[in-house]
């Protein structure tokens, strides 16, 4: 009885406070519960949707170590995303850190805008095979596969700045040739990125770095990949590296 009347007093309270007092009251409560919704809620929730959809889109089983949200500074950052090869001998493809940071004008421009995006540690370990496919192969034959669909009339639109790749690897093993292949030391840095009307006429000017079985490649230029024109110029620079060789290794499904 006691706790039924402490519980009437508190409403009656609430009901007698004016109308600034109920604002700055239902104002505080709601902060409370966006901080709780982002800090302790989304992350676990977000993780566990994550652990169920990524095995039944890519028939490979995933495992992630941590997910955090901070509500505040809209950033998310995931850690220590891992997909086994089907056979779950071994890792196929993960990273260390994904490090995303939102703004709020998405929500005005009705679009994506990300303020920076860091990847760090990117690996993946591929496989041909000796009846020449690929381990990744069911995944393009099941994206080919698909019924092509009309482009949208109001496409996806997005604004993405500030995206920061470091430290991948790559190990490709050719079971036909009985050769491995070898990409460490992976960099990558692309100011921005944006299919908004505004920014189609802009340069892109990305820039990439990594040592390739030992021999160090670099590339950098500029692009309009969203503009008519599709405008590409690159600059190249490597010494010893043999690029017809990686030529045959590219994916041709029919």
């Amino acid at each position: 009885m006691k706790n039924k009347g402490s519980e009437q007093s508190l409403i009656q309270k609430i009901k007698n406070l004016n109308r600034v007092q109920k604002i700055v009251l239902w104002s505080a409560v709601a902060v409370i519960l966006y901080t709780i919704l982002g800090f302790l809620v989304l992350p676990p929730i977000l993780k566990m949707v994550l652990e169920k959809r990524l095995p039944e889109a890519l028939h490979r089983q995933a495992s992630i170590q941590k997910i955090k949200i901070n509500p505040y500074t809209l950033t998310a950052t995931l850690e220590g995303l891992a997909i086994q090869k089907q056979d779950g001998s071994e890792d196929f493809i993960g990273f260390d850190r994904l490090f995303v940071n939102l703004q709020i004008v998405s929500i005005f421009k009705r679009a994506l805008i990300v303020k920076s995006v860091a990847l760090d540690g990117p690996r993946g370990n591929f496989t041909r095979n000796q009846d020449l496919t690929y381990s990744f192969s069911d995944l393009i034959a099941e994206k080919s596969s698909d019924t092509p669909q009309q482009e949208p009339e109001n496409p996806f639109l997005f604004s993405i700045h500030n995206i920061e790749i470091k430290g991948g690897s790559i190990k490709f093993q050719d079971l036909p040739k009985d050769k491995i292949h070898r990409i460490a030391e992976l960099d990558m840095a692309i100011p921005n990125i944006s299919n908004l009307s505004y920014d189609i006429e802009t340069y892109v000017m990305p820039a990439f770095s990594a040592v390739i079985n030992e021999t160090k490649f670099s590339m950098g230029g500029r692009t309009k990949p969203f503009a008519d024109t599709q405008e590409v110029i690159m600059d190249i620079n490597f010494n010893g590296l043999n690029i017809p060789e990686y030529f045959a290794y590219v994916p041709n499904p029919t």
